[in-house]
């Protein structure tokens, strides 16, 4: 993945989490999934699935908060870490 979609991606992550009005682990997937697509990459679902779960849903929502403020934990590095693994670029 180059940079400028490694940046998108990074960005894409806060987003994710808030789309579906809170923490749902599916759709939080899913958006994941049709974002990072849109840009170009593509991404193992089932992956994204294994990532997320590593976290309860109170974990995910202070994550969240976290990214939206723009800032880093430990948590929100492991998850951003995690979910980089899952996207692919063709080619």
């Amino acid at each position: 993945m180059n940079k400028a979609r490694a940046l998108t991606a990074a960005a894409l992550i806060g987003i994710t989490l808030t789309a579906c009005g809170g923490v749902d682990r599916e759709g939080t997937r899913d958006n994941f999934v049709k974002e990072l697509e849109a840009v170009g990459g593509e991404v193992d679902a089932d992956c994204v699935d294994a990532a997320l779960d590593e976290f309860d849903d109170d974990a995910l929502q202070a994550i969240d908060d976290t990214l939206q403020a723009g800032e880093s934990t430990t948590d929100s590095d492991a998850l951003m870490a995690d979910l980089f693994t899952c996207i692919t670029t063709p080619g």
